[in-house]
């Protein structure tokens, strides 16, 4: 006798259910951290403007001290609304740094808060970026040290 298949058993479909929650449990988490870092990237791009006006300004006048004030020596002021990816942007504790609360977020939720801290070279200023996140694996890339909050 020939039997008809008409569609799949139910051991068939509970082997695929498994496999999608398998694979599914996989894929979320790594879909989350990978928005969550181009947020991060995004907001490091929007911030490039202070540290090309900081770097002339340390060029034109030979140090980082009247670097600091936002809005005079060619540094911009800070916009409203911000630019995407931020939540907030200062000056940071040291003359010519540049302090940000990102919309991206770390492991547990929080925003993650960055400074960029300009390291005088010979011709050139190095950026240095601390982050809130450092040691929980940073969202941010190149991230090189521990931001103190």
């Amino acid at each position: 006798m020939k039997r008809l298949l008409l569609g799949f058993s139910l051991i068939e479909l509970m082997i695929v259910i498994a496999i999608l929650g398998i694979l599914s449990s996989i894929a979320v988490p790594a879909f989350t951290d990978y928005t969550q870092r181009a947020r991060a990237s995004t907001a490091l791009m929007a911030m490039q403007p202070w540290q090309t006006a900081i770097a002339l300004c340390w060029q034109q006048e030979g140090t980082l001290a009247p670097c600091h004030q936002w809005g005079t020596q060619g540094i911009p002021a800070v916009p409203s609304p911000l630019p995407q990816g931020l939540l907030s942007l200062a000056p940071g504790a040291m003359a010519g740094s540049i302090r940000a609360q990102l919309q991206a977020t770390d492991a547990q939720g929080q925003p993650v808060t960055i400074e960029l801290t300009p390291l005088p070279q010979t011709t050139q200023l190095q950026w240095q970026l601390s982050c809130s996140d450092h040691a929980l694996g940073a969202r941010v890339s190149h991230c090189q040290s521990a931001l103190a909050l």
